[in-house]
């Protein structure tokens, strides 16, 4: 007789979703998939909690994996770590630098882990072990970007930035283990009354072991509202986010994320956003606390029938 332990079955339920449903690995209609689905959950607790809707507007370290174009806006230097908690125990951990290199220009790294812990779930009778070898999912990413500000290039009347990405993929589920080199390219126009345009292209690269990786192409505005003074700024944000499987061109669907960002008196940010179209909608909300040179952000997402999601960040601003 074989048992099944709850939570190992629930981590094997989440390596199923990983694999088949988030956010639609296989596409319907055909036997396209793509690997290294993990790349497109949302990084960082601040486009956490405004529901991914960040490509248009990111200017920090996050840049470097979001919109390298964003890496021209850095001053100084920024450094954020992350930790999210996912479903079922699972885990996904970053640490994201960039750096202003000269004035418009900045370079970024990242280096991504997301990880499940070690799980048996099948036992006999009296619960002994039937496999003596633990059941294991790592993936692992680095990453490095550049961003430049084109001072000669006006559209919209305002900045023209543009950047690149190059990432190293190493993916580790039960006993195989898979790399592969991805490129992601960014441009983003911001105009003079504040609203930015950005087309950022992601993972675009060799295949994953026979797997397509997860090829992603995002349209982004960003708005800051005109009445916005020394206490407070409102931003809006809107992400359209087309998948593309090119062994499958059946699945024509179209993901949306939106969201918004308060700050009060550049203390206190509190977020809210939602992601659409995709077979796994969340509502998510953030709040963040700015100390100095600190700040601390917390994203909340609620997903439908596998729960919710914490996201935590610290972030350091060096002169």
């Amino acid at each position: 007789m074989v048992s099944f332990q709850c939570k190992d079955c629930l981590r094997l339920l989440v390596i199923v979703c990983l694999l088949s449903a988030y956010p639609c690995t296989s596409r319907a209609g055909g036997q396209g998939t793509s690997s290294a689905e993990f790349l497109r959950i949302p990084s960082g607790a601040r486009p956490a909690g405004m529901g991914g809707a960040y490509t248009a507007i990111a200017d920090d370290a996050g840049a470097v994996v979001w919109n390298p174009a964003g890496l021209a806006l850095i001053r100084g230097g920024n450094l954020t770590l992350m930790h999210l908690q996912w479903f079922a125990d699972t885990n996904y951990e970053s640490v994201a630098y960039a750096q202003s290199i000269a004035d418009g220009e900045g370079l970024g790294f990242n280096v991504a882990y997301f990880w499940i812990p070690d799980f048996n779930s099948t036992r006999n009778e009296n619960g002994v072990l039937l496999d003596s070898q633990p059941g294991r999912m790592r993936d692992l990413a680095a990453a490095m970007g550049y961003g430049k500000n084109l001072g000669w290039v006006s559209l919209l009347g305002g900045q023209t930035r543009v950047g690149g990405t190059v990432k190293l993929i190493s993916r580790t589920l039960m006993e195989e283990s898979r790399q592969s080199v991805l490129f992601d390219g960014g441009v983003a126009v911001t105009s003079d009354d504040q609203l930015t345009v950005s087309l950022v292209m992601q993972n675009l690269g060799l295949e994953l072991g026979g797997e397509e990786p997860p090829f992603t192409l995002k349209l982004g505005c960003g708005y800051s509202l005109p009445f916005q003074t020394a206490a407070y700024r409102v931003q809006l944000a809107l992400d359209l986010v087309k998948p593309v499987d090119f062994n499958n061109q059946v699945d024509q669907r179209l993901e949306y994320n939106l969201g918004v960002e308060c700050r009060l008196l550049s203390a206190l940010a509190v977020r809210l956003g939602f992601q659409g179209g995709q077979d796994l909608p969340a509502a998510t909300a953030g709040l963040g606390v700015r100390l100095s040179a600190l700040e601390l952000n917390y994203a909340f997402a609620a997903y439908d029938f596998l729960g919710y999601a914490h996201t935590f960040s610290l972030s350091v601003v060096f002169p």
